[in-house]
């Protein structure tokens, strides 16, 4: 199991940085690219807080599953951001994750024993019954499933810019 030691001396940051962003201090002042690689850092080793693990029933683990490749996603902050705001939460909340790409071709393996599947990004109709095939928790990120037959999270961007810009509303 991966100790705050671990994630600090892959982060290059201090046990105390780690702790502080993993108890989310907002006392701490530290650049948002530190408190997200100490996140995703967290996710990757499986780290899960202390009191979590002494817990009688099986720890959740999700699968993260990407409609962009890592290149990709490294180029859209859009996408970059919904995955780390994803990762931050599991990692709160002591959720094991995996994180696979669309075109994984280890799809079958790595979606076998996951307890839930958040999609992020656009799939088609095959790609969902697909992923509907190994797990029925699904929800889709950025997403409108249509006819809806699965959770979906999508941005109504027009009524954020109207809230945003009142003077658009006449």
């Amino acid at each position: 199991m991966a100790t705050i030691k671990d994630i600090a001396q892959k982060a290059n940051v201090s046990s105390a940085t780690v702790s502080r962003i993993l108890n989310e201090d907002d006392t701490l002042n530290v650049p948002e690219s530190t408190r997200n690689r100490v996140f995703q850092i967290a996710s990757e080793l499986h780290y899960v807080k202390k009191g979590k693990s002494k817990r009688t029933e099986k720890a959740l683990t999700f699968a993260i599953v990407q409609w962009y490749s890592l290149k990709q996603e490294l180029e859209d902050s859009y996408y970059f951001t919904i995955r780390m705001g994803v990762e931050q939460y599991c990692s709160r909340h002591g959720i094991a994750l995996k994180r696979i790409f669309k075109d994984d071709l280890n799809i079958e393996e790595n979606l076998k024993d996951v307890d839930g599947i958040v999609c992020i990004g656009k799939f088609s109709t095959a790609q969902i019954k697909k992923l509907s095939h190994y797990q029925e928790n699904i929800i889709f990120v950025d997403m409108e499933v249509q006819p809806l037959k699965e959770n979906c999270i999508v941005l109504d961007f027009s009524t954020a810019i109207m809230m945003s810009y009142p003077i658009f509303m006449i």
